[in-house]
């Protein structure tokens, strides 16, 4: 259930900027850790949960766009299962199956969705979750940066606020969007050393060690962080506007 609702979140995401072919969700289960049978089976079940509470519609996209099909609901989801399941284990090609294109119902998922992640990444304080949560991501968008600046970066923000405090919000935030994989933790060997992507658990170790916090040498050994490619579309997504390819 928890893949299943990850996935259609992310779905959601995308279609808010563009149509998504069946591909496409196959994709983001690939990308949320699953495979195979397991990868087609979350994907069908995010579209069937998409198109029953009428979030999304499946459709045919031609010279003149994308045309919803007569059947949208249990009828649509039938047809997409059956010809997925056709294909075996073959990944579906993007004019294979279906395309989606997302509701306004859809669209105010999307938003509410995105206000209580946003709100979750910072505690709840509604007065800094947007500007601190992309002031962050916005940083690992740049490359990867170290801790202590993800503490500098929030400085910024809130000029008067304590050291101590300033570095809780800061990794309360990344403890966030690592756990919806929006940003992963690396260590650095010097400025022009190799980095080695940390494993979950040890990455939320490192987060609570106040070592790492620390300024660093550019010789030394540190923690940086990076956005994903996750992290950079729910950056990228803005609740509301659509900018279509028609």
């Amino acid at each position: 259930m928890a893949d299943t609702v990850r996935i259609l979140i992310e779905l959601l995401g995308e279609l808010v900027d563009d149509w998504c072919d069946v591909g496409w969700v196959y994709g983001i289960a690939i990308d949320a850790g699953l495979g195979g049978a397991s990868a087609r089976d979350a994907g069908m079940a995010a579209i069937e949960t998409g198109l029953s509470k009428g979030l999304m519609v499946a459709g045919d996209v031609t010279d003149q766009g994308l045309t919803p099909w007569p059947e949208q609901g249990a009828a649509a989801v039938a047809r997409i299962r059956a010809a997925w399941w056709a294909l075996g284990t073959e990944v579906p090609h993007w004019d294979l199956v279906a395309w989606f294109d997302i509701t306004d119902d859809g669209t105010a998922y999307v938003e509410q969705h995105r206000s209580r992640a946003e709100l979750s990444m910072t505690g709840g304080d509604p007065r800094s979750s947007v500007t601190d949560v992309r002031a962050l991501l916005w940083a690992g968008i740049e490359g990867e940066s170290p801790l202590w600046e993800a503490a500098w970066e929030l400085r910024s923000l809130h000029p008067e606020g304590p050291d101590s405090a300033l570095r809780d919000r800061a990794r309360q935030i990344l403890e966030e969007l690592l756990r919806r994989r929006h940003a992963e933790l690396y260590r650095q060997d010097g400025l022009n050393g190799p980095s080695v992507l940390l494993p979950a658990a040890e990455a939320g170790r490192v987060l609570h060690d106040d070592r790492w916090w620390e300024p660093a040498a550019w010789d030394d050994e540190f923690i940086v962080f990076e956005a994903t490619e996750a992290g950079r579309r729910f950056y990228d997504t803005e609740p509301g506007e659509r900018a279509r390819r028609r």
